[in-house]
């Protein structure tokens, strides 16, 4: 399931606390849209906690999803223990400019402070 909140009109975070499901990020997906069709641009902030399982297809979905709506998402970080997770980002932000961070679940706090700039 997946946890949203606000941290400021232009930032929306979510928790992922449990293995991500294609409901899920349909979930995840619609709040995005919504915010920005209300605030404008926003910066995302995700969370995954441990001892979630995350399908690689599920994964790829929201980096595509974050690529299509490059002009309206302008910042996410992704706070997670997953060393895979970050390679991946990692590599994305490589091929296409995107401000994409990512952070161990040690630094969420970072993670917060530079989302919310």
């Amino acid at each position: 399931m997946a946890i949203s909140f606000d941290l400021a009109d232009h930032v929306v975070g979510f928790m992922i606390d449990s293995d991500v499901t294609k409901e899920d990020l349909n979930q995840i997906e619609n709040s995005i849209q919504e915010r920005i069709e209300k605030h404008g641009p926003v910066h995302l902030f995700c969370e995954i906690m441990a001892d979630n399982k995350i399908p690689l297809k599920h994964f790829l979905e929201c980096i595509l999803f974050r690529n299509k709506n490059q002009k309206n998402i302008v910042r996410m970080a992704i706070v997670t223990d997953y060393a895979w997770v970050r390679r991946l980002i990692k590599l994305n932000n490589k091929f296409i400019d995107i401000n994409i961070r990512t952070y161990r679940l040690r630094d969420r706090l970072e993670a917060i402070a530079w989302i919310s700039e």
